[in-house]
């Protein structure tokens, strides 16, 4: 895989954690969906990275 693209996954996956971490110390509701909604878009971006680097190195 591309480093860009683990990067960025990585990135994502941070978002991802700090999230769900939020969410579990925090009684409030909704607590950490901001930082897991930007985590798990962040990883979506990259997904789509791989699969356009893939599809490109095809032709």
């Amino acid at each position: 895989m591309d480093k860009n693209v683990v990067r960025v996954f990585i990135l994502g996956f941070i978002w991802v954690a700090t999230g769900i971490i939020i969410n579990l110390t925090k009684k409030e509701e909704g607590a950490g969906m901001l930082a897991l909604a930007i985590g798990l878009s962040i990883e979506s971006i990259a997904l789509i990275m791989f699969f356009w680097k893939k599809i490109k190195n095809k032709q």
